[in-house]
C-alpha cells in the first residue's frame, strides 16, 4: 500500500448535490487536492462511520480534524487512484482506517440485523489535481 503525507483542509458533512447525507475530508497535499470519504451516510452505518473518523483523529469534533496532518492510503499508483484509507503519522498514534475494512466489518454486522452502507460514485467525489511534472 503506497502513502502520501497531507494536511486536512477542510470537513464537509451534510447533503451532497443529491440530497445524500456524507462525510468528505478535503486533503491538502502541497501538490494537489483530493477528498477522502464520500460515503452514503444513514442509520447506525453512518454513526459507526463519524465516530471511527472522531476516533481516527483523537478529536471530539469533525472541525478538529482541520490543520491536523494525515496519510492518504493508496491501493495503486498513479495520478487517477481513489484512496482507500487514512493513516495518523507515529507521533498522532499510528492509528489507520481502511475503507474496505470498515465495509466489509458493515456487511458482517447486516447480516446480524444491522445496516448495510454503500459507497457513492467515486468520480463524485476523488478528485486530484497533479501539475504535470516534466
Amino acid at each position: 500500500m503506497q502513502k502520501k503525507l497531507a494536511k486536512v483542509e477542510s470537513v464537509f458533512f451534510g447533503k451532497e448535490g443529491h440530497g445524500i447525507l456524507t462525510l468528505n475530508i478535503n486533503l491538502d497535499y502541497g501538490d494537489g487536492n483530493q477528498s477522502f470519504g464520500g460515503i452514503a451516510l444513514g442509520g447506525k452505518g453512518g454513526i459507526d462511520y463519524i465516530l471511527s473518523m472522531l476516533e481516527l483523529f483523537g478529536v471530539d469534533t469533525l472541525n478538529a480534524m482541520i490543520g491536523r496532518s494525515v496519510y492518504a492510503l493508496f491501493d495503486k499508483a498513479g495520478f487517477n487512484r481513489t484512496i482507500s484509507g487514512l493513516e495518523m503519522p507515529v507521533f498522532d498514534g499510528g492509528k489507520q482506517f481502511i475503507t474496505k475494512e470498515w465495509q466489509a466489518k458493515r456487511m458482517c454486522d447486516s447480516s446480524q440485523g444491522g445496516e448495510l452502507i454503500t459507497p457513492r460514485l467515486p468520480q463524485l467525489f476523488y478528485k486530484e489535481q497533479y501539475a504535470e511534472q516534466g
